[in-house]
């Protein structure tokens, strides 16, 4: 089995573990200690293993392969130290704890995002430069991002706003270049042999 298969499998499975736990926490559970912490464990691996596929895109790609493998390995220690303060076998401040884990799902999410804008095929330096711009704004949402969660910006007044700000222009701009770089990739696709070429 490939990698990627293994993680789709792996992903199928803990999907369906989650919605399962959870709906068994909501019917029968007394939302106590233990049913909780069962739950916030299974959406952990859920969304762990849904960023560990996105990076899986490129373990084929001999050329990204360690691109791919460095996004999975993050995944891996974010879902470790998540499952590690879920169950409370780390102890320490609270506000650390959730900064770290903060930390880590930010950096695998960005790894799951770039690996698959990588995945893209720069067929022209219009889809090139839009999955160039893109990355680039990936990577401005997560330094801001963690700067914001580093530095605790919350307690700080009116300075929080422009970093905010800024924040929110780069995260909203990264997510329009997510969908629309695949787009101009078929729209400006001048292969008449591809499938939907020149049909738009």
């Amino acid at each position: 089995m490939s990698l990627g298969r293994g993680f789709l499998l792996g992903f199928i499975l803990s999907f369906v573990a989650t919605a399962l736990i959870a709906v068994f926490v909501i019917l029968f559970g007394k939302w106590g200690d233990a049913e909780l912490k069962i739950l916030l464990s299974a959406v952990s691996i859920g969304v762990y293993s849904l960023i560990a596929l996105c990076c899986s895109t490129l373990y084929s790609d001999k050329s990204k392969k360690h691109l791919s493998m460095l996004g999975i390995a993050i995944c891996g220690v974010g879902l470790a130290f998540a499952l590690l303060t879920n169950w409370r076998l780390i102890s320490s401040n609270t506000g650390y704890l959730l900064n770290m884990r903060l930390h880590l799902l930010t950096f695998a999410m960005t790894m799951g995002a770039i690996c698959l804008m990588l995945r893209i095929e720069a067929s022209n330096s219009i889809v090139e430069g839009s999955r160039l711009v893109t990355i680039l704004l990936i990577l401005i949402t997560t330094a801001v991002a963690n700067y914001v969660i580093f530095f605790n910006l919350s307690k700080d007044g009116d300075f929080q706003l422009p970093v905010y700000k800024i924040l929110a222009a780069s995260s909203i701009l990264g997510l329009v270049g997510v969908v629309l770089t695949p787009l101009l990739k078929k729209v400006t696709n001048s292969d008449p042999s591809s499938p939907g070429a020149g049909n738009l």
